[in-house]
């Protein structure tokens, strides 16, 4: 569901309702040519052992002309890009907003009437490198606010390194991981439940970080010393390409020491562990209070409670919020409480339609003096 982002107004200006993406996530690929008509394919820059940062920006946006015209992309690109000694970067600008034109990036005195006054500049001239007007760029990339700034290494992994000088991105890009001579499997993510509840899935992604392509590897959940869950992947993985597994219903005693892990040898051991971070289940009484604070865009949410068996105990929603937003129960608090069955693990899910969370959800224990929020919970009930 749609949510607001709260932003200083010297640094960015909010661009829509999307989530950022988490450092950490694959880059969306793309191929989009700029406003010159020269087509550029995400990717093979990528394969090519360029490092890309995106400079995704609006033509009518201050912040976005104060860094452009600051120049610290400008010198990155002439200072590491092709055809130079290093050549190991590659930088866009990408015009992200879909009411924008073209000739907007062209300054004033391209436009005419209202649209005069919508743009902060020539964006164009002196700017060495390309500059791609495409909102399906930006929608990929779920930027929040203009400008958005992010590094993507060559194995495709981004993270958002922001207005930063050129020195500074360089030595953010000299952390960026390169592939090792031969076979390697690596640990990419953990992208499952960190609140460890009786049994439980939990969903892996491996990445190929070696320059051999990868055709099998064991992948095992550990906890200290002892396998929980393994898994034999055997397939074809060209460099740099990723692929996921689910361990299903692994029972966790001691989430504070579970691991997953690449237990097959390969060319770099360091890159095999992952802590996937989880936690035990909140101990609590059979008491439950569960508070539920809508947003704008209500009709996109419903939850579950469930039993360790998976069996639905309470639910609610989709709440009286019309498709474009609004409604009775827009922005309101919802309040409930049970008493569940019997002693046990039960799981609290919140469900989003529209994939973009929900602005609050809090469970409180009896009695509260506070709460906490969560986006969906298990409580270990003692």
């Amino acid at each position: 569901m749609k949510k607001s982002v709260l932003l200083s107004a010297a640094f960015a200006f909010a661009a829509g309702a999307n989530a950022q993406m988490p450092d950490g996530s694959i880059a969306p690929d793309f191929t989009a040519n700029d406003i010159n008509g020269v087509s550029h394919h995400l990717y093979e820059y990528l394969d090519q052992g360029y490092t890309v940062v995106l400079d995704i920006s609006a033509a009518w946006c201050g912040p976005c002309w104060s860094y452009h015209t600051g120049g610290a992309l400008e010198t990155l690109y002439d200072t590491y890009g092709p055809g130079t000694a290093e050549d190991k970067v590659m930088v866009f600008m990408i015009e992200g907003q879909s009411t924008n034109t073209t000739a907007q990036l062209y300054g004033p005195q391209a436009l005419t009437g209202q649209y005069a006054t919508q743009t902060q500049g020539d964006w164009v001239t002196g700017t060495p490198y390309p500059i791609i007007d495409n909102a399906a760029i930006a929608n990929d990339y779920q930027i929040s606010y203009y400008p958005t700034i992010y590094t993507i290494c060559p194995n495709r992994v981004l993270h958002e390194s922001s207005q930063i000088s050129s020195a500074a991105h360089w030595t953010d890009i000299q952390t960026c991981p390169e592939a090792a001579a031969g076979v390697n499997a690596a640990m990419l993510s953990y992208d499952g439940e960190t609140i460890a509840c009786g049994a439980l899935d939990m969903p892996v992604t491996i990445q190929n970080m070696g320059t051999s392509t990868l055709t099998s590897c064991t992948i095992a959940v550990k906890e200290g010393a002892s396998t929980l869950a393994s898994y034999a992947w055997s397939g074809s993985l060209p460099t740099y390409n990723t692929t996921s597994h689910t361990f299903p219903a692994v029972a966790i005693t001691n989430p504070a020491i579970v691991t997953v892990e690449i237990t097959s040898s390969d060319a770099v051991a360091g890159d095999n562990t992952l802590d996937p971070g989880l936690v035990p289940a909140e101990p609590s009484t059979q008491n439950m209070y569960f508070n539920l604070l809508l947003d704008y865009y209500c009709s996109e949410t419903t939850w579950e409670l469930k039993n360790a068996g998976g069996v639905v105990l309470q639910s609610g929603g989709p709440y009286n919020c019309a498709g474009a937003g609004g409604g009775s129960d827009a922005n309101t608090l919802k309040q409930y409480s049970w008493t569940v069955p019997t002693m046990g693990c039960y799981q609290m899910f919140l469900y989003d339609t529209y994939g973009d969370g929900l602005l609050s959800m809090a469970y409180t224990p009896p009695q509260p003096d506070g709460s906490w929020e969560l986006k969906d919970g298990a409580y270990n009930l003692l």
